[in-house]
């Protein structure tokens, strides 16, 4: 059983998101942008069993910026 932590960087498809929230064992997606990442337009919740572990962010979001 996968234990998923808030701001865990997951692949849903071929998007890349954080985990922002949980609601039973739905979570929601957010991108760097702070936009919700959705599977239908109807709800923002998607199931944990559609997400990869891409790597644990220790509730910390980085992103590199060219200077």
């Amino acid at each position: 059983m996968q234990r998923w932590c808030l701001w865990d960087k997951v692949k849903l498809d071929e998007k890349t998101g954080f985990i922002s929230g949980f609601t039973g064992k739905m979570v929601y997606l957010q991108n760097y942008d702070g936009q919700y990442l959705q599977v239908s337009s109807k709800y923002k919740q998607i199931s944990v069993d559609k997400l990869s572990l891409i790597e644990r962010n220790n509730n910390w979001i980085c992103q590199e910026v060219a200077l």
